[in-house]
């Protein structure tokens, strides 16, 4: 008896110490599944400032075979001059003025928008809303840039993050990269990425949409471009007023 007492004993142990193990393994996958691959927050990489500025180089090259090409340089300075609460949200304004020259007078463009709220960072180019960066950055995290817009669904792919890059001399330890669209054929290129510092902003934009030229529907080789533009946008100097 008394040596029966013992065994059911012992396999009592056992038993409390399996349900130990496995119950330890179950909440240690589940913590795991609830914390996100990356804590990095996407306005630290877009943050919206009143009185902060970005001065860019911008090189701009517009194709046409009936025009001519034309190739410019100038400079691009976004100013968020200004701040205003719309729909409870505060909604902040993108004055964006351009110069033949970095230190030349500077005459506005045109004027953007940006918000940001729980989820992401958006941004409105030309009236068109569109989601620059989700509020929790996922490495390879895919998210619709037209999410707040009726243009409909644009995947955006975060590439990268946390990689150092240098522009004019200038080393940005921790940046991010977003490409926006890759779609090349013998007929057309479609590109577009952006990539972003920390504490900063928008680093450099790159946007190309050409065609290639076609007799009778067909392409012609050597492949020529017929029509379209390539935007590059470089980060010179940025502060605040």
């Amino acid at each position: 008896m008394v040596g029966l007492i013992l065994a059911l004993s012992k396999m009592k142990i056992r038993l409390s110490l399996l349900f130990f193990v496995v119950f330890t393994f179950f909440f240690a996958c589940d913590s795991n599944l609830a914390k996100p691959k990356s804590s990095a927050d996407g306005a630290a990489f877009l943050p919206f400032t009143v009185n902060s500025y970005i001065i860019y180089k911008v090189d701009e090259k517009q194709y046409s075979i009936i025009k001519g090409n034309i190739v410019k340089t100038y400079y691009l300075k976004e100013l968020i001059s200004d701040s205003s609460i719309n729909n409870n949200e505060v909604t902040y304004t993108f004055q964006r003025s351009k110069s033949n020259t970095i230190v030349g007078i500077y005459k506005i463009d045109s004027v953007w928008y940006g918000w940001k709220n729980s989820f992401n960072v958006v941004k409105v180019e030309n009236n068109r809303p569109i989601v620059k960066l989700p509020r929790q950055l996922l490495r390879n995290g895919q998210w619709n840039g037209n999410l707040y817009n009726s243009l409909g669904n644009q995947t955006l792919t975060l590439q990268s993050i946390g990689e150092s890059r240098t522009y004019n001399s200038v080393v940005y330890e921790n940046t991010l990269s977003v490409l926006h669209l890759a779609d090349s054929s013998d007929v057309h290129r479609d590109y577009h990425y952006e990539i972003y510092g920390k504490g900063v902003g928008l680093l450099q934009m790159k946007k190309v949409a050409t065609t290639n030229q076609q007799e009778s529907g067909v392409i012609k080789f050597p492949l020529t471009i017929d029509k379209g533009f390539d935007i590059t946008q470089t980060i010179v100097v940025y502060g605040k007023n």
